[in-house]
């Protein structure tokens, strides 16, 4: 049975600008039906479609990772460098890393002890 892109959409659960999208990168293959009737798609090829973009848990995943790795973008001296630079200081004596809002302390505006 042939499909018009609305009802292939709705059975993709897509919107029919991702069909006419994946239409045009020639993921999903369609039938040209005259000029004004536009394209269609068959129920077969949904379903290829559907298959082609199945995920199989363990066939193409990384092996899980034996140990944590730390983030690798996170660099202190730059973190601290911007924090300085933001006018912040970093020798807070009270334990804070920073002062609070005012929508933080509370509906009276005053700090929480």
């Amino acid at each position: 049975m042939l499909l018009s892109l609305k009802e292939a959409a709705e059975r993709l659960s897509v919107s029919i600008q991702t069909v006419h999208n994946l239409k045009n990168s020639g993921a999903l293959h369609v039938i040209r039906v005259g000029v004004s009737k536009g394209f269609r798609v068959e129920e077969d090829e949904i379903a290829r479609f559907l298959e082609t973009r199945r995920e199989h848990p363990g066939k193409n995943a990384p092996p899980p990772s034996k140990k944590a790795v730390p983030f690798k973008h996170l660099d202190g001296s730059r973190l601290l460098a911007a924090w300085k630079r933001q006018g912040n200081r970093d020798d807070r004596r009270d334990g804070d890393s920073a002062p609070s809002s005012p929508s933080s302390r509370g509906p009276s505006g005053s700090q929480a002890s």
